[in-house]
């Protein structure tokens, strides 16, 4: 042990929702860091998840403190999910979080309604946000609380693109088959006119078609058995296969859904999928546009940034190809090397 105590490092998970099918091998990358996986959801579609964290796994049902908390500890949560997941974890764990010297989240997705008690607010030492709009969100959320004070840094995603390092897609694909446009979407994630919107473009476009993993409600029940819409259930296929199959990647969202920095953005672009994506502050902070995919503000630029890169096969690899490029600047090491730092002091090793 150091002068800073023992680190306990958390991790609180959703089997359930894309951002998180997209980030396996973030959660394989992490894992051996980890004291404890707080899932949502059991995933028992895949015994692989629950087995990368043997006995530190638990549910939020069955979440009890199980790590002895002493004075000088430190505790690091990092929220792979909508916080509502923290009100019955925290709520359980409140007695043994008082224990601890400082306690430190970092948020991977929305802040929205996050249920931080007042009584956390002498152990929060620090927060980790993905992008200035959540930083807001967070300080609209706590004002007038004594945890707007708490010190703040804006990280980006974790990455871990290994898996996409050898993929060719352009020296295997055949010219007559359609062209994919796909997306790892949630309920969540889709605008209040998708019906419309897509359905337009599916017509205007008749020679592509259009792949979405989960599968998004409204879309999937008005658009279901359409020739031109395919809708995977969850892990049907893995994220990986998705995106190496997947020629253009669209990233829409309705007026006020809160945008992080999409890390299936970043793996699509590393899978050689053409972005085109909302021009709001995370995708926009990936994509060059025009060099390495497009940004629209309208449905009218995304519509003909679509429709041009369905019909240019030269403009699309040339776009695909720099999105690549541009994907393998995002370095996971990059960001564990600031997030596990207390790791690292503490034990120079992964645990077993």
């Amino acid at each position: 042990m150091n002068e800073l105590g023992r680190l306990h490092f958390a991790l609180m998970c959703n089997r359930s929702n894309g951002g998180f099918f997209s980030g396996l091998t973030l959660i394989d990358e992490l894992q051996p860091y980890v004291d404890l996986c707080v899932w949502n959801l059991v995933p028992q579609h895949d015994d692989s998840l629950l087995s990368l964290f043997a006995n530190r796994s638990l549910t939020v049902n069955q979440a009890q403190p199980c790590i002895e908390l002493e004075p000088g500890d430190h505790v690091f949560f990092y929220m792979n999910e909508y916080p509502t997941l923290w009100r019955n974890f925290s709520r359980a764990w409140q007695s043994a979080l008082c224990h601890a010297d400082s306690i430190q989240i970092a948020f991977n997705r929305t802040v929205g309604a996050m249920p931080l008690e007042t009584w956390l607010a002498p152990h929060l030492t620090h927060l980790y946000f993905q992008d200035t709009h959540m930083h807001a969100e967070w300080r609209t959320l706590v004002k007038g609380t004594g945890l707007r004070s708490t010190p703040v840094s804006i990280l980006p995603p974790p990455v871990n693109i290994s898996g996409f390092l050898t993929t060719e897609k352009h020296a295997t694909k055949n010219p007559e088959e359609p062209v994919i446009i796909g997306r790892l979407a949630g309920d969540g994630d889709v605008p209040e006119n998708a019906i419309d919107f897509y359905t337009e473009l599916a017509t205007a476009l008749p020679e592509a078609v259009f792949w979405f993993m989960p599968a998004p409600t409204r879309l999937a029940e008005a658009l279901q058995g359409h020739p031109q819409f395919h809708f995977f259930a969850p892990n049907e296929i893995s994220p990986l296969a998705f995106l190496r199959a997947t020629d253009i990647y669209l990233l829409t969202y309705a007026p006020m859904v809160p945008i992080p920095g999409p890390r299936s953005l970043v793996e699509a672009m590393a899978a050689q999928c053409a972005p085109v994506v909302v021009n709001r502050d995370g995708p926009q902070r990936r994509v060059v546009h025009g060099k390495s995919g497009f940004c629209f503000d309208t449905d009218l630029e995304c519509r003909s940034h679509v429709a041009q890169l369905v019909r240019d096969p030269t403009l699309r690899e040339r776009i695909s190809k720099a999105a690549h490029a541009r994907a393998l600047s995002f370095k996971l090491s990059d960001w564990t090397d600031q997030i596990l730092q207390y790791c690292a002091a503490d034990r120079k090793t992964p645990t077993s």
